[in-house]
C-alpha cells in the first residue's frame, strides 16, 4: 500500500492531481463560520475544498483563500453545475458565474451535480467546450450510477475524470466503484460519515479503540485505503484536526472486510434514479 499523508494526491485520467483528503462545505450557510472553518482547515494542511453553486457559498470561499497565505495554485477547488441551471439550459452562464464568485480564472474540477433526465448530457457538451477553453482543469459528474456513466461515455469527447457518489459503511455502491476503477474514473465519496450517523457506530468504535482512534477516523482511513477521494465536513476545529490525524495507523484486511460487511445500501440522500 502506498504511504498516505495529507499531501497524498490522486492522478486523474487527464494527468491533473487532486488532493485525496479535502474539506466539504455543504450546508455551511454563514459566511463568518465558513471563513473560520477554512482558516482552520488550511492550518491543518487541507488543500482541497469542495463546493457547488447550489451551496451559495462560492464567494465566501474566495474570501477565505484571499485571507489565507496560500496561493491560488495551492488550493484545489471543486464546484458543480446545479439542477436548476441544467433545467434552464444556462450551463455556460452558470460556469461563468461560479468563476466570478470564486474569483478565479479556472476551476480545478467542475462536476454535474445531479444527472437531470433529458438535460444533463446536453449540459456535458457545454462543459466539454468550456474545459477545452481552459475554464476547468478537469470535469466530471456526481451521482451517476453505471448506466449513467455508460450513457455519458457513449457521447462524451472528454472522459469524465471523477464520479462523486454517496459512499460510506452503510451505503457501499461497489458496482459504480468498480466500474469507475475499470474505466480510469476517480471515485469520490460524499457523506463519508453517513451525515454524522456513523460517528458512534459500535462496530467501528470497537476497531477505533484498538488504535486509539475515533469512528470517523477509522471510516476516513477505510476510504483512503480504498483510493477514494473524500472531503468530510466539520463545523468544529477539533474535528477538522482529528479528521486529518489518520496517517499513523492502517487497517488490516480483516478490518476492511468487517466494515465492508456493514453495508445496508442505506442512503442519507436521494437515489440518483429518483432524486
Amino acid at each position: 500500500m502506498t504511504e498516505l499523508s495529507m499531501e497524498t494526491k490522486i492522478k486523474l485520467n487527464n494527468g491533473v492531481f487532486i488532493p485525496q483528503l479535502g474539506v466539504g462545505t455543504y450546508q455551511i450557510n454563514d459566511k463568518k463560520q465558513l471563513l473560520q472553518i477554512l482558516q482552520w482547515a488550511f492550518e491543518y494542511g487541507y488543500r482541497h475544498v469542495d463546493t457547488a453553486k447550489a451551496y451559495g457559498n462560492e464567494a465566501w470561499i474566495k474570501d477565505a483563500i484571499n485571507q489565507s497565505e496560500l496561493s491560488r495554485e495551492e488550493i484545489f477547488i471543486t464546484s458543480k453545475l446545479s439542477v436548476k441551471d441544467q433545467r434552464e439550459g444556462t450551463t455556460k452562464t452558470a460556469v461563468d458565474e461560479s468563476l466570478e464568485l470564486l474569483g478565479v480564472d479556472y476551476i480545478d474540477l467542475y462536476l454535474i451535480h445531479w444527472p437531470v433526465t433529458g438535460k444533463w448530457l446536453e449540459a456535458w457538451k457545454v462543459i466539454e467546450e468550456m474545459y477545452q477553453r481552459g475554464k476547468m482543469r478537469a470535469i466530471g459528474v456526481c451521482n451517476c450510477k453505471v448506466h449513467h456513466l455508460e450513457q455519458l461515455m457513449n457521447i462524451a469527447q472528454v472522459k469524465p475524470a471523477v464520479d462523486q457518489m454517496e459512499f460510506n459503511p452503510l451505503m457501499q455502491d461497489y458496482d459504480t466503484y468498480h466500474f469507475c476503477k475499470d474505466n480510469e474514473i476517480a471515485f469520490e465519496a460524499w457523506s463519508p460519515l453517513g451525515n454524522g450517523t456513523l460517528i458512534k457506530h459500535p462496530s467501528i468504535c470497537a476497531i477505533g479503540k484498538k488504535y486509539g482512534k475515533s469512528a470517523p477516523q477509522v471510516i476516513i482511513r477505510w476510504l483512503l485505503e480504498k483510493n477514494i477521494i473524500i472531503f468530510p465536513k466539520s463545523l468544529e476545529e477539533f474535528m477538522l484536526k482529528e479528521n486529518s490525524e489518520v496517517f499513523d495507523f492502517s487497517l488490516t484486511a480483516e478490518e476492511h472486510e468487517w466494515i465492508d460487511s456493514l453495508n445496508e445500501n442505506k442512503r442519507t440522500g436521494p437515489d440518483p434514479d429518483d432524486f
